[in-house]
């Protein structure tokens, strides 16, 4: 994927972030999911929801959901351990 945004803009930086999850999309597979992994995930999503929160207060309370979400997604993946779920999510990327 070409970067089309200049660089440092929110733009081109949100459009790398597109293209990190997208990788992370297609490299995650079940068995190679750690608790270490799911929470620097969840740490991401929290960010990005926050940095998105910040385009007006509706967003920001569409987006309140996410870090409970997120922890709840840690704790999950804390409880499963070594365990892996053999469910496959499709991504758009």
């Amino acid at each position: 994927m070409k970067l089309t945004g200049e660089p440092g803009t929110v733009e081109a930086l949100a459009e790398e972030a597109v293209v990190a999850a997208c990788t992370l999309a297609d490299a995650a597979d079940p068995s190679r999911w750690s608790a270490g992994a799911v929470e620097d995930v969840a740490a991401a999503l929290e960010v990005l929801a926050g940095a998105l929160a910040q385009f007006d207060p509706e967003c920001a309370e569409i987006l309140a959901v996410v870090p409970v979400a997120a922890a709840a997604i840690v704790e999950r993946a804390e409880q499963v351990g070594g365990q892996v779920n053999n469910h496959k999510i499709s991504s758009s990327c």
